[in-house]
């Protein structure tokens, strides 16, 4: 059940609640209008929840969209780029983990091995395999 302030329905809704407030006295109107409030409570949550999922999807998306540019930018030799590009990867979904990886090999081909080894820690088991 949607309320919407300029629906006809919220209205006749409340106008329905009006006449049972008249018809059977304030306890019963009470108890539907929490109930009401309580449906609408939990559509507002799931939207956000929704919501929150949507973002999330595009976020991931996106560092994905990125992590791939850095690996052509790895492989036309421009670490310098692919290290910046993986960094915005990671912006946008600091869980990814092959953004760390393609961030990883950036490092390692500008000669910064130590810090390239520090970021394959963050990548996750499943992906410290690839070399960097």
């Amino acid at each position: 059940m949607k309320f919407e302030e300029h629906d006809p329905k919220t209205y006749v809704l409340l106008v329905s609640v009006s006449f049972l407030a008249g018809a059977f006295g304030k306890q019963v109107v009470s108890m539907a209008g929490e109930r009401l409030l309580k449906e609408a409570r939990m559509e507002a949550k799931e939207a956000k929840v929704e919501a929150q999922s949507a973002k999330h999807q595009a976020n991931t998306a996106t560092a994905m969209g990125y992590t791939l540019q850095a690996m052509q930018l790895i492989r036309r030799n421009e670490p310098k780029e692919a290290l910046a590009t993986a960094e915005i990867a990671l912006e946008f979904d600091p869980d990814y983990a092959n953004a760390y990886g393609e961030k990883a090999r950036a490092l390692r081909r500008l000669g910064r091995v130590e810090e390239a080894l520090a970021v394959r820690s963050k990548e996750g088991p499943q992906q410290s395999r690839i070399a960097i």
